[in-house]
């Protein structure tokens, strides 16, 4: 795990601008993203995440919880992949992270994101319970096959499930490494 410098500041609205440097260690793993052009950093975002996994409502005395927990599953699932189809019609670019951290990600993009384009991306950070995460970069600079960008906005609950996120992976290749 490397340390990569951020722009973190109070937020503004809904968003956090991020003009003072932070420092956040960076993971190695792969996601699937998807992105689309914008036509500068300051554009409003398209994509906004919502409760990511919905409460069971478990009423007393039924005696069906197992049953409610079922079709709890499968509407989390069907909600979640809808959202996917809608994200993968808006999002034409399709990316895979190998890296992220929560300032920032490198990606292999096939070469069509050039220096300085600021993209808006949706972080798929798991497929089960489904969990997208929204967010605006700027991409940095290129490295061979790989763009490097730079998160300028990200709503302070997206960011929440990225440190998170981050954080199981982690512990994940922590416990992978003590067997």
């Amino acid at each position: 795990t490397e340390v990569m410098d951020n722009k973190a500041a109070p937020a503004s609205g809904d968003y956090a601008s991020r003009p003072n440097r932070r420092r956040f260690f960076r993971q190695p793993l792969t996601l699937a993203a998807f992105a689309r052009r914008l036509t500068s950093v300051d554009e409003a975002p398209r994509f906004r995440s919502g409760p990511q996994v919905f409460p069971l409502v478990r009423p007393k005395g039924l005696g069906s919880e197992r049953l409610l927990r079922q079709i709890d599953d499968k509407l989390d699932a069907l909600l979640g992949s809808q959202a996917l189809d809608i994200v993968r019609h808006d999002f034409p670019l399709h990316l895979e992270v190998v890296e992220l951290s929560a300032s920032g990600l490198r990606c292999r993009d096939e070469g069509v994101l050039k220096i300085g384009d600021p993209v808006e991306v949706v972080l798929r950070l798991s497929s089960y319970p489904p969990q997208l995460v929204g967010l605006v970069a700027r991409v940095l600079r290129r490295e061979e096959e790989l763009a490097v960008l730079d998160f300028t906005q990200i709503r302070s609950a997206d960011e929440d499930r990225l440190v998170r996120a981050l954080l199981d992976e982690q512990r994940r290749l922590r416990d992978l490494l003590a067997e």
